[in-house]
């Protein structure tokens, strides 16, 4: 009887479909990343809770590595296939469109019943920042520029930065529906998505304060509507050079509203590098791109 010389791993990169070297390589060094990532995520979460028990902290660890696999195994599965009908450009832009002054009205006509909208300890925080001119990293100065400078310089009054957070909003909204809208997603499936994620009463409650996970839930919609016309591609939409910038330069958005995003925007990359190999060059330059936006 013929011995298998095979690792468990190679039977599995086997099963994935990897054949050439080089593939194996790059999954090996995603499959890593992913594996380190999801053990520091576990580890923290644990301390988070209080849970420092050695052997508990050690089965958590041991644990993470099959879903690790599986999880893996799960998406190389999933079968995403947008209509093939022909969608039309300008009806995309009238949904778009349509989807921005639908949201934007929702949420004036929510900052209106509670006018001017709310501010927390945080917020007060960051509106001394602004009248003193002395900002502080504590809270993500870019969040602060952005939804707190940016807004008072256009209107001079508080209740102005809750209105132009919804701005911010309506606009991501409005774009992932042009991305859903062509790729061929079906209207009633359009509808849907914009009823629960505007109509939410969480929704409407998260953005009538200017907090900095209100900022970031902005910059992940566009971020994730990216990420689904890189997927429906397979990656080619992420070939073109000012795709690439746009791309980088949402996730270091998303990160500079919350600084431990990071942990949203290190998987996104491992999953570009794991899943698509034909834009694994872009997906590693991307990184240096919102590098270079950090030092900037």
């Amino acid at each position: 009887m013929k011995k298998r010389n095979d690792s468990p791993f190679l039977r599995f990169e086997n099963r994935m479909g990897l054949t050439s070297p080089g593939e194996r390589i790059w999954f090996r060094c995603g499959f890593a990343l992913l594996l380190a990532y999801v053990e520091v995520v576990v580890f923290l979460q644990n301390v988070y809770f209080g849970t420092t028990s050695p052997i508990f902290l050690a089965l958590s660890a041991l644990a993470a590595v099959p879903l690790c696999f599986a999880g893996v195994r799960l998406c190389r599965k999933i079968q995403l296939t947008p209509s093939q009908q022909p969608v039309s450009l300008r009806f995309s832009r009238l949904v778009a469109i349509g989807g921005f002054l639908l949201t934007l009205a929702v949420m004036l006509i929510a900052q209106v019943a509670f006018f001017p909208g709310s501010f927390g300890n945080d917020n007060l925080v960051q509106l001394g920042q602004v009248s003193s001119g002395r900002y502080s990293n504590w809270h993500p100065v870019l969040h602060t520029w952005l939804f707190f400078t940016l807004p008072l310089k256009l209107v001079p009054q508080p209740w102005f930065i809750i209105t132009f957070q919804l701005i911010w909003y309506s606009l991501a909204v409005g774009y992932l529906l042009y991305v859903l809208c062509t790729s061929g997603c079906p209207r009633w499936l359009l509808a849907v998505t914009w009823f629960y994620t505007v109509c939410n009463p969480n929704s409407i409650d998260l953005m009538l304060y200017p907090l900095k996970d209100s900022a970031m839930a902005i910059f992940c919609i566009v971020l994730f509507s990216q990420l689904i016309r890189i997927y429906l591609s397979s990656g080619n939409w992420l070939k073109k050079p000012l795709h690439l910038l746009l791309f980088s330069l949402f996730a270091f958005l998303t990160m500079g509203m919350r600084h431990n995003a990071v942990l949203l925007i290190a998987p996104v990359f491992l999953f570009l590098l794991i899943f698509f190999p034909a834009v694994r060059r872009q997906a590693a330059i991307s990184p240096g791109v919102l590098l270079a936006f950090v030092l900037l």
